[in-house]
């Protein structure tokens, strides 16, 4: 009997000491992962690069508070969906088949990832409509005013509110019919580069714009020579994005 009772004290000691030499089980550790969130009204999805099939996600307050530094200020999404070039940071795992948060996680995925940090990020361009403006000018003057400003200023928020892949800008300036035809082609020059300049110092690239002058050969309202008239004297803005940004 005692020596029963040495044999099944050995066996639990051995156990109980083989129980502590076991390294314990180590904590799920965040992996990086490249690729492209894509994020609509009722869901959102990850397409990690390499990966056939999209995975469903979510993301940690500060995971969320660094994707915001991708979207550009006063950004509103006006299409069906939101792309993001991104690097991130978080824990793979399967997806509960009963979740239906943001739509349909339990009957469109088999992967979830939990994102807890966004190491990089950046906003892919939508398409958008053409945006168009004129800015008008005093006789004989070039400089712009307040409110010429705040227009072109009007525009370039509608670009970056919008996100928009920009392709090319167009930037025309007119004269009326007053002064010599050649002064009028230089006028609607300068006209045309300060409202250039104002656009690149408020974000739109220089490379994107073709500035003109047409003097007064493109009146809009026809009248007779050196006739003050200020719906001619003007520079038309006009902004073109016709084609999204692809990954």
């Amino acid at each position: 009997m005692k020596a029963l009772s040495k044999v099944v004290t050995a066996i639990i000691t051995a156990t109980a000491l083989a129980a502590c030499a076991s390294p314990p089980v180590p904590e799920s550790v965040p992996q990086r992962y490249s690729g492209v969130l894509l994020i609509w009204f009722e869901g959102q999805s990850f397409r990690a690069d390499g990966e056939t099939e999209p995975w469903a996600f979510g993301m940690s307050p500060t995971a969320m508070r660094e994707l915001a530094q991708a979207y550009p200020e006063g950004y509103a999404s006006r299409g069906t969906h939101t792309t993001i070039i991104a690097d991130v940071e978080g824990e793979l795992r399967p997806v509960d088949p009963e979740a239906r948060r943001n739509g349909c996680v339990g009957g469109c995925y088999d992967q979830y990832l939990a994102v807890t940090r966004v190491h990089d990020a950046r906003l892919l361009r939508s398409a958008c409509e053409t945006i168009t403006r004129q800015v008008y000018f005093a006789s004989n003057a070039s400089a712009l005013d307040a409110t010429s400003l705040e227009i072109i200023e009007d525009a370039v928020r509608e670009v970056r509110g919008g996100a928009c892949n920009v392709s090319r800008v167009s930037v025309v300036g007119h004269t009326d019919t007053v002064g010599a035809a050649a002064r009028n082609v230089e006028l609607s020059q300068d006209r045309a580069g300060a409202v250039r300049d104002a656009l690149v110092t408020r974000g739109i690239d220089a490379a994107l714009i073709a500035a003109e002058g047409a003097g007064e050969q493109r009146l809009v309202h026809r009248t007779a020579d050196n006739v003050s008239e200020p719906i001619n004297r003007f520079v038309e803005i006009v902004i073109e994005s016709p084609t999204a940004e692809t990954p």
